[in-house]
C-alpha cells in the first residue's frame, strides 16, 4: 500500500509540475495567431527571394534577346581611343541592366531573415522537436547577423543571439513565451525595414527592382513588334522576334501580377507585425491584422504558382 500511494504521490507531483511549468506559456490563440503569422512571412519571403534572384536571371535573358533582335556591334576601341577590356564590353552589354549581384545579393539577404523569423516562430508556437527547433534558432541567428546595415547594434545582436540559441534548447512554454517576449519587439523594426525595401523594389512606378524589369520586358517588346512590322528575313531571325516577344510578354504580365500582390502582402505584413507586438503581451486582444495578413500570403502564393509551367 505504501509503494502505491508513493507513485501515486509521485505521478501527482509530476503533473503538478507541468502544469506549472506549462501553464504560463502562450495561449492557444497567441499560438495559433504567432504559427500563423510566421507561416505567412516565411511564405512572403521566400517568394520574394525568387522574385530578386528570377527577376535578375530573366533580365538578362531578355537583354541578350534584345541585343541579339538589334544586331548588337561593340565598339574596337573606346571613345578615347585606348584599348578596352573585358570590363568596357561588360559595361557596353550591360546585360543585367544595373541589377548586379551584389546589389541583388543585400536584398536576398534581407528577405532571408523573412524566412528564418517566420520559420521560428512556427517552431516556437507549434509541438517542434528539440532538433527542429535548434536548426531554426540557429538560421535565423545566421540571417540576423547577414541583414544588410542592420539597425541593432552589433550588443544588440549579440544579445538576441545568445536568447534565440537559448530558446532553441528550451521545453518549457513559459520560457519560450518568455524568450518571444524579447525576440519580436528587437526583430520588428527589421521587419519594418524589409517593407520599406520591398515597398520600393516592387513598386512599377518607382526606380528598384520590379521597374527595372518592366523596362527591360518593355524595350524587347518594343524591338521585337518594329522588326515583325519590317519584310523580310531568315526563319529565325523571324523566329527570334517572336521569341523575344513572348518572352517580354510574360514577363509584363508576371511583374504585374507578382508586385500588385507583393505590395498588397508587404502593407498587411506592416499592420500584422504592429499587432504581433500586442498580442505577445495580452492574449485577449484581436487578431484581425494577422489574419489577413495570412490570407494575403495565400493570394499572393497561388499568384506565383500561375505561372510555374
Amino acid at each position: 500500500m505504501k509503494k502505491i500511494l508513493n507513485i501515486i504521490g509521485i505521478t501527482l507531483f509530476t503533473i503538478l509540475l507541468s502544469v506549472s511549468l506549462n501553464g504560463c506559456g502562450l495561449t492557444k490563440i497567441q499560438k495559433s495567431s504567432i504559427a500563423s503569422f510566421g507561416q505567412a512571412t516565411a511564405t512572403l519571403g521566400a517568394i520574394s527571394k525568387e522574385q530578386f534572384q528570377g527577376g535578375r536571371e530573366n533580365v538578362i535573358q531578355m537583354n541578350r534577346q534584345r541585343l541579339a533582335i538589334e544586331k548588337k556591334i561593340l565598339p574596337a576601341r573606346k571613345l578615347d581611343g585606348t584599348s578596352s577590356d573585358r570590363s568596357f564590353y561588360a559595361n557596353c552589354l550591360n546585360l543585367d541592366s544595373g541589377l548586379d549581384q551584389t546589389n541583388i545579393g543585400r536584398r536576398v539577404d534581407a528577405v532571408e531573415l523573412l524566412i528564418e523569423y517566420g520559420n521560428l516562430l512556427v517552431a516556437f508556437s507549434t509541438e517542434t522537436q528539440e532538433k527542429e527547433l535548434n536548426t531554426a534558432s540557429s538560421k535565423f541567428t545566421d540571417s540576423l547577423k547577414a541583414f544588410p546595415n542592420n539597425p541593432l547594434s552589433a550588443e544588440e545582436i549579440s544579445g538576441l543571439g545568445q536568447v534565440v540559441v537559448m530558446a532553441g534548447k528550451m521545453w518549457v512554454e513559459r520560457e519560450k513565451k518568455d524568450a518571444l517576449k524579447k525576440i519580436i519587439p528587437t526583430v520588428s523594426p527589421m521587419i519594418t525595414k524589409i517593407c520599406d525595401i520591398m515597398d520600393n523594389d516592387f513598386d512599377l512606378n518607382k526606380k528598384g527592382v520590379a521597374a527595372d524589369i518592366f523596362n527591360t520586358q518593355d524595350r524587347l517588346a518594343n524591338e521585337a513588334i518594329d522588326g515583325l512590322k519590317r519584310e523580310g528575313g531568315s526563319i529565325g531571325d523571324r523566329l527570334l522576334l517572336i521569341d523575344g516577344f513572348s518572352s517580354a510578354d510574360q514577363n509584363k504580365e508576371k511583374i504585374e501580377t507578382v508586385s500588385s500582390n507583393i505590395l498588397k502582402t508587404v502593407g498587411s505584413l506592416r499592420k500584422a507585425n504592429k499587432e504581433l507586438i500586442s498580442l505577445i503581451e495580452n492574449e485577449n486582444l484581436s487578431i484581425e491584422d494577422i489574419k489577413a495578413f495570412a490570407d494575403d500570403a495565400k493570394i499572393l502564393a497561388r499568384a506565383i504558382k500561375s505561372f510555374i509551367k
